[in-house]
């Protein structure tokens, strides 16, 4: 109420009565002030909700980056598990070819030094 005393003293004080507009009550001015103080009011708490969502919006949408993050980041590790058991299992099988193929070409050398050959 004080704030409001001292704004309306200004008022007085520094307005020139010939060019102020008398409102339905006489009351010169006043009621329009006021009206423009309580809109800036009503937006200066609607900015500050919107602050407060705005910031809680930005906190869950680092805290869902960071988990998907998180995620992808295990996903990750486990295919590189599963790339390392799978390129064992290729060396493992290109191995067990070379021995069959080494088997394969040295029976055949004895197949061949055992039976006479025609010339």
């Amino acid at each position: 109420e004080l704030i409001w005393s001292e704004l309306r003293k200004i008022y007085r004080d520094h307005t020139k009565q010939e060019f102020v507009h008398a409102d339905s009550n006489g009351d010169p001015g006043i009621r329009e002030l006021d009206s423009q103080v309580s809109m800036l009011q009503r937006k200066t708490t609607t900015l500050k909700a919107c602050g407060r969502q705005g910031e809680g919006a930005a906190r869950a949408d680092l805290e869902r980056t960071t988990n998907d993050n998180n995620e992808l980041i295990h996903e990750a590790d486990v295919l590189r598990a599963e790339r390392r058991v799978l390129e064992r299992q290729l060396r493992d099988l290109e191995m067990q070819i070379t021995i069959q193929q080494r088997r394969a070409a040295a029976a055949e050398v004895k197949e061949g030094s055992a039976s006479p050959q025609h010339s």
